[in-house]
């Protein structure tokens, strides 16, 4: 399945991604995943041990009890086609679908009650993520690189004010 992910940040901020940081002083830290989860139903304890491992105590992107959550973007083939087997992210893990995918037709693995692709996204304390829309991609090409649709969704990214910058001019 193909997942991308754009975002577009307030002016004055930078973005970066695992890849790389800014050492500008209003940079904020945006971290981008993908995988690809074991497929079929009886697979389904497998790719509870796979999101574990990434959403889990000392998975990439766990949250830390003392230190503040980083920011994520984490798109791709979840192959979970059963309601309920989201249960396992942590509370503050938001699938875009949710938030602004339901003008997407229900078409097999990507769209619809038992989608198998997912973009799921945390804000932190120092950015708040906004899904501004999802949109389908490859529909048209032929021979298809996959029996997946590619999902774009754009992010607004908004850098918060600290608490201890906020009396500064």
């Amino acid at each position: 399945a193909a997942a991308a992910a754009a975002a577009q940040s307030d002016p004055g901020t930078s973005v970066a991604g695992a890849a790389g940081s800014s050492s500008a002083s209003n940079s904020v830290s945006l971290t981008f995943a993908t995988a690809h989860l074991e497929s079929l139903d009886y697979n389904a304890k497998i790719r509870a041990a796979q999101v574990a491992s990434v959403f889990g105590t000392g998975g990439i992107l766990a949250e830390n009890d003392n230190d503040d959550a980083t920011a994520f973007i984490f798109a791709g083939d979840t192959n979970m086609s059963t309601l309920g087997e989201e249960e396992g992210l942590p509370f503050t893990v938001v699938d875009a679908f949710d938030v602004v995918g339901s003008t997407l037709p229900f078409h097999g693995a990507t769209c619809g009650p038992h989608r198998l692709d997912r973009i799921w996204y945390r804000s932190s304390s120092r950015v708040e993520l906004r899904p501004q829309c999802i949109s389908l991609l490859g529909r048209d090409h032929v021979p298809r690189p996959s029996d997946h649709d590619g999902l774009l969704c754009e992010f607004e990214v908004i850098r918060k004010c600290s608490t201890e910058s906020a009396g500064d001019t």
